[in-house]
């Protein structure tokens, strides 16, 4: 598998306000940042509390020397020396890592902190100072991302709308589900409707039309390394089953993958368009969520047989040839991965039958008329 980040930049802000007097002086990276801590004595904290009035009377040069002092002490040297030694990788900030090689008009960007307002500002400086005129899409390494708060989920909306201005797409990926939960109680779930958010990098890259090997931009002297290097297996994004869906949409994940499928099917107003879903496939009838994979589109296309009764009377009429004619798309898919993945026909026949026990428990009235139909044209022996 290819290693392929573009752009890193590691901003630990742990705590926005236990060390907020550091921030515009000191701005902390990595580890560091462990090593700066604001003292508060108790006598500092009871002249704060009860004598604040009186310290309006201090001399000038008295308020600089505790200013002074203060930083002094916020600074633990010792530590930063121990950070030095240790690991200068921990002291340094090191905004790109010369072990990995960017992907062709794809700026991948590593953020690896919480987001909030203390923050939001950097993210969205960073990805617009480095974006290129030849920038397809940018892709939001938000692995590290734990939390969000509203200035940031502002921040995020207002970054994507700008760079859709641009004609550049943006997505948000490696997060955790929780992140997903907080987007839509913050307001700014239709990031995730839109397809913005993606299970993995990889997934957004998929959602451009890249495939394996992806175009890097790799010195000619490292390309013919790069190439024996390359592996090619099933991936995550292409064995699925949808999962994706149950990442982003949690408890609703079924309920939104019916929405995707109705919205398919009312794409549907002849055979003419069927013929072409059989050869085509289904990107083209999704509206955001593209390029999920053969194992994804299966299932939808499994799906959308149990929608026979909610196409055009026309197709309703001849509903073994609207079967025939998915049927023949899901056989081109499964012909596709045992071409480029020989070795996995019985991996590929569980993942159908654990879809059809999936399909039984959600829909068994449909699955029994589907099955029906089936028997007694004898769709399923013919394709």
């Amino acid at each position: 598998m290819h290693r392929f980040q573009d752009f890193r930049r590691h901003t630990d802000y742990t705590d926005p306000c236990s060390r907020s007097s550091c921030l515009p002086c000191f701005p902390p990276h990595g580890s560091l940042y462990s090593a700066w801590t604001p003292p508060l004595p108790r006598s500092w904290a009871v002249i704060l509390l009860c004598a604040t009035g009186s310290i309006g009377y201090l001399p000038v040069p008295v308020l600089t020397a505790i200013v002074i002092s203060a930083l002094l002490n916020v600074v633990e040297v010792y530590l930063a020396v121990r950070l030095f030694r240790v690991s200068r990788q921990e002291f340094y900030d090191l905004d790109r890592n010369r072990a990995v090689w960017p992907v062709k008009n794809v700026l991948i960007y590593r953020f690896s902190e919480n987001l909030f307002f203390a923050n939001i500002k950097i993210l969205q400086s960073d990805i617009e100072n480095n974006v290129r005129e030849d920038t397809k899409a940018v892709i939001l390494d938000a692995g590290a991302v734990n939390s969000i708060d509203i200035t940031a989920a502002d921040g995020l909306v207002s970054l994507a709308d700008s760079l859709q201005k641009r004609r550049i797409r943006f997505y948000i990926t490696e997060h955790s589900q929780n992140v997903n939960d907080q987007f839509r109680k913050l307001g700014i779930g239709r990031l995730i409707r839109e397809g913005i958010v993606r299970r993995t990098v990889i997934s957004a890259l998929y959602d451009m039309g890249m495939r394996e090997p992806f175009p890097l931009d790799i010195p000619e002297n490292k390309r013919e390394r790069a190439r024996r290097n390359q592996y090619f297996a099933l991936s995550p994004e292409e064995e699925n089953s949808l999962e994706e869906f149950a990442w982003a949409f949690g408890s609703d994940a079924v309920r939104e993958i019916e929405k995707q499928v109705k919205w398919i099917v009312e794409q549907i107003h002849g055979i003419s368009d069927l013929e072409q879903l059989s050869e085509a496939g289904l990107e083209e009838k999704l509206e955001f969520w593209h390029s999920l994979g053969p194992l994804d589109e299966d299932e939808l296309l499994r799906r959308m047989e149990l929608h026979i009764d909610d196409l055009p009377d026309e197709l309703k009429e001849n509903s073994a040839l609207a079967v025939r004619l998915i049927e023949r798309r899901r056989r081109v898919l499964r012909d596709r991965i045992l071409r480029e993945y020989p070795n996995i026909r019985e991996h590929l026949q569980e993942k159908r039958e654990v879809l059809e026990q999936r399909l039984q428990k959600q829909n068994p009235e449909g699955i029994r008329k589907l099955h029906e139909l089936e028997n007694q044209q004898e769709i399923r022996n013919s394709y």
